[in-house]
């Protein structure tokens, strides 16, 4: 698949669990809106080779599938036979069994203790931000090969 529309044609129409299994680079776009709409249970595998970077793939898809909204799940083995890697195939039974794989979050901090300074200097950020309407760090709603690469609507209206 290389474009949007090839996605919404030949993975729209699927109702069952799916596995993706991303092995090489590719464009969250040309994936994501064909399992957009679903809740069907949806795993994204992958290996993890700087020779293959279909990692790379698989975190830009998660992070473009968390922006909409559609839930899934992720796996992925540095090993070159996946059935090898034991953890890998307990977290494959896990999502089979479940049709999710969980993940400890103890260590996941959302509020990080910042200094008067720091918290000043954000504000005055954000001000000049909303003030004068301008483009932060962004390339096109597909830079990198994501559909969530610019900021949250209305985060800065």
């Amino acid at each position: 698949m290389s474009k949007p529309h090839e996605a919404i044609e030949q993975l729209g129409r699927v109702d069952e669990p799916m596995i993706g299994v991303c092995v090489h680079w590719f464009y969250a776009p040309h994936t994501t809106d064909g399992v957009v709409g679903r809740d069907t249970p949806l795993l994204l595998a992958s290996n993890f080779s700087g020779q293959w970077p279909g990692l790379v793939g698989l975190l830009n898809t998660a992070a473009s599938l968390e922006s909409v909204g559609r839930t899934y799940s992720r796996i992925w083995t540095d090993a070159a036979d996946w059935s090898a890697d034991a953890h890998f195939m307990d977290l494959l039974a896990q999502w089979c069994e479940t049709g999710r794989i969980t993940y400890p979050e103890n260590e996941i901090h959302y509020h990080a203790s910042v200094s008067s300074a720091a918290a000043r200097l954000a504000q005055q950020a954000t001000k000049a931000i909303r003030d004068r309407r301008i483009l932060v760090l962004m390339l096109g709603d597909t830079s990198m090969g994501m559909i969530n690469s610019d900021f949250a609507d209305g985060l800065f209206s």
